[in-house]
């Protein structure tokens, strides 16, 4: 990027609001990284692959043309052959079922909504209907206070205007998050906030519906919500609050800085205010691309790790490997006797306390854990620790199909849609399967394999597996007992 492009009057796009509403000073923060890379000859970061899937699939999804059969409207088409057919023209090849059934469940929300909404106002009142895939930016200018404005923009995914005889107009706009990061919900989620403003700035609107359709959604959820005429008011506000004290920000910023290669530092004040600005939060700054110059951040990550990781520092070192350790080895045929059952009794007590308040040694407690589970299973006793039956999981036999599973659920509930049945549990996530024969079959789900059991007999494709036990862990007994004695050297009673 060119410096005179960057530094233009600040252009903030409705992707990135979530940072304006998070840190107001992320963006001047990351003009910062920006000067710091051109200054020492540093090329930006390559966009990871998943940045060239998502365009891909956003390609995808907006060559699919709206339609309902129910309500006459657009091109009849099958959907599996047409989402066959333009991946094959774009020279798309799904990664994993789970990618197939993101883009082939969007399209049926997306025309599901847009029509929930037609049906809603009423089909003979409705005059026009536009809608636009992926083809549509939304800009506004914002002025600053002294002269000059911010741009704040953006490009729904699915942006549906709806007008009616009488001259209102309601939008529905749609957004596409083809990867695995969890997601803000519609009702408060930045970018539908922003991309809803930037619709009724650009023509007023009654009333806006908003949606995510995101991978991590179960296949017939709908994430959406609803903005009527003060809910758009009070978003042309937030928004013009939040653009105006981040761009003003930058605007110092660049003043300062008149060019990427200045050697000049922020001036006391400019700085000061920066970092009353930042705020540190850990889901917001992992993927800011300013946290490399933010001062408040890298305070407070050394203050975490003085305080946090210092004093446990000795969790990692003394207990890192512990399965390797225990492997029998040439030398040790019975394993390296390197751990007592009290020291194992210790590291589990205080990992878990540690990781249930900082979300710390996942991968150490669950090492601790299978060694804790194995040796009481071989008859030990482990102070402090017990097991308890896992909880038992809806299970597909050994062998069985998702289309035998519909055929012989066909003789339980007749009217069971086969093809809506696939397209919806394609997966076969049986957690939810089980839920929605429970709704089916107005039974509690813990009734669902008894009635299964009943009516099918030998025919019923799902049992109940038992989940391995779960390692309790009495972290206050065992560290007070640990406190009391002298040191864990003393405990001789090996593994």
């Amino acid at each position: 990027m060119a410096d005179n492009e960057f530094h233009a009057i600040p252009r903030l796009s409705a992707s990135g609001m979530y940072r304006v509403f998070a840190c107001a000073a992320s963006f001047t923060r990351e003009w910062e990284a920006y000067d710091l890379r051109s200054r020492y000859g540093v090329p930006p970061p390559q966009p990871p692959q998943e940045a060239f899937t998502g365009i891909q699939r956003h390609r995808l999804l907006s060559a699919i043309p709206f339609s309902s059969q129910k309500l006459g409207l657009g091109r009849p088409i099958n959907l599996h052959d047409a989402l066959k057919a333009e991946a094959g023209n774009l020279g798309i090849r799904f990664e994993s079922a789970p990618d197939y059934w993101f883009c082939y469940n969007a399209i049926l929300k997306r025309n599901r909504l847009i029509s929930h909404v037609i049906e809603e106002l009423g089909p003979a009142r409705v005059e026009r209907i536009s809608i636009n895939l992926d083809e549509k930016r939304l800009f506004r200018s914002v002025p600053l206070p002294g002269g000059d404005a911010a741009e704040v923009s953006g490009l729904p995914d699915v942006n549906a205007q709806i007008r009616t005889r009488s001259g209102q107009c309601y939008a529905v706009i749609c957004d596409y998050k083809s990867g695995w990061k969890d997601q803000a919900p519609a009702t408060n989620n930045k970018q539908l906030l922003t991309l809803a403003h930037l619709l009724d700035h650009q023509e007023p609107l009654t009333a806006c519906y908003v949606s995510l359709f995101a991978k991590t959604h179960p296949n017939n959820f709908i994430d959406a919500a609803y903005y009527d005429r003060p809910l758009l008011d009070y978003a042309a506000q937030v928004i013009t609050l939040k653009t105006t004290q981040t761009a003003e920000l930058q605007r110092s910023y660049r003043a300062e800085i008149p060019n990427a290669l200045a050697e000049r530092p922020l001036s006391g004040g400019l700085a000061s205010r920066l970092d009353s600005a930042s705020r540190v939060d850990i889901d917001h700054c992992l993927f800011c691309s300013g946290k490399v110059c933010c001062s408040k951040l890298r305070q407070q990550l050394a203050d975490f790790k003085r305080h946090e990781l210092e004093p446990r520092q000795h969790l990692v070192n003394a207990y890192r490997g512990i399965t390797r350790r225990m492997k029998p080895t040439k030398k040790h045929p019975r394993g390296a006797a390197s751990m007592t059952i009290e020291e194992l009794s210790f590291a589990l007590a205080e990992t878990r306390r540690v990781t249930d308040q900082i979300k710390l040694f996942t991968s150490l407690d669950k090492e601790l854990s299978d060694l804790a589970r194995e040796t009481i299973n071989n008859q030990n006793t482990i102070p402090g620790v017990k097991l308890e039956e896992g909880n038992q999981k809806f299970a597909l036999k050994e062998g069985v199909t998702i289309g035998t599973v519909t055929d012989r659920l066909q003789k339980l509930v007749p009217n069971l849609d086969k093809s809506a049945f696939i397209n919806q549990f394609g997966l076969l996530r049986l957690a939810d399967v089980r839920s929605h024969l429970s709704e089916i079959l107005a039974i509690p789900e813990n009734k669902v394999i008894e009635q299964l059991q009943e009516i099918l007999k030998d025919d019923n494709p799902f049992f109940m597996k038992p989940d391995q036990p779960s390692v309790v862990v009495d972290s206050a007994e065992i560290l007070e007992r640990a406190n009391e004695d002298q040191g864990l050297e003393q405990f001789t009673n090996r593994i």
